[in-house]
């Protein structure tokens, strides 16, 4: 969302509140249908059409890596800004991989054992 600064530095501080807590409500409404709508179309692709959902072999998924990294590299390398980026991104990653072990990788880990599949 965005919102004119001029327009921005008018509002009190309640209207900000309201404005920043609207688009919070959003993101997450957003995010929560994205997660189901996605959740039944899978559903729907295997259960109506032939489609094999398969995982891509680490090698693969390894390759790729490889060569998204060279290309983001080359990439940040074009100025000083989109360096700045990257190492951002790179940092953000980092820190949500660490973060994503624990709490969304070992929760679907541990939903694996459920017995209402």
């Amino acid at each position: 969302m965005g919102v004119n600064l001029s327009l921005w530095n008018d509002l009190d501080d309640r209207e900000r509140a309201i404005i920043q807590d609207s688009a919070t409500a959003e993101s997450l409404t957003m995010r929560s249908e994205f997660e189901h709508n996605n959740a039944l179309a899978l559903e729907r692709l295997i259960e109506t059409t032939d489609v094999k959902l398969r995982r891509f072999s680490d090698p693969v998924l390894k390759r790729m890596a490889e060569i998204s990294e060279q290309v983001l590299a080359e990439v940040a390398a074009s100025d000083a800004f989109t360096a700045e980026v990257y190492e951002s991104f790179k940092t953000a990653r980092r820190r949500g991989g660490r973060w994503g072990e624990i709490s969304e990788q070992a929760f679907a880990a541990a939903r694996a054992f459920s017995t209402n599949k």
